[in-house]
């Protein structure tokens, strides 16, 4: 995944580990070193950020996911990572105007 900007560039590569059924490799399981990101600014030098990672399939993620779903008092995530049906059309200009725009139906 690749965002490109004005002040520079920003590369996400992951890469899943093979999942064979019947043996000890997990569906969904990333490789090891398998996610890089990398800043390239406009000008100066590229770097490469270690992202965070937690066990479990994707990454972690699915744990946190289904604990924030489920659970009755999910633990705070200090990355506020959940999204609603805003974060979900935020990237779709034109569904944002739309919504606005919506009046409620009538009866």
């Amino acid at each position: 995944m690749v965002f490109n900007g004005t002040q520079g560039r920003i590369e996400r590569s992951m890469v899943e580990s093979v999942y064979v059924n019947g043996t000890e490799t997990v569906q969904g399981g990333i490789a090891d070193g398998g996610v890089t990101i990398r800043v390239i600014p406009r000008r100066g030098e590229a770097r490469t950020i270690v992202p965070w990672s937690a066990a479990g399939y994707h990454g972690g993620g699915d744990r946190l996911m289904l604990d924030d779903i489920f659970l009755p008092n999910p633990a705070v995530d200090k990355y506020i990572r959940a999204a609603d049906e805003r974060a979900g059309r935020a990237p779709l200009p034109w569904a944002s105007r739309r919504t606005a725009a919506c009046k409620p139906a009538r009866a």
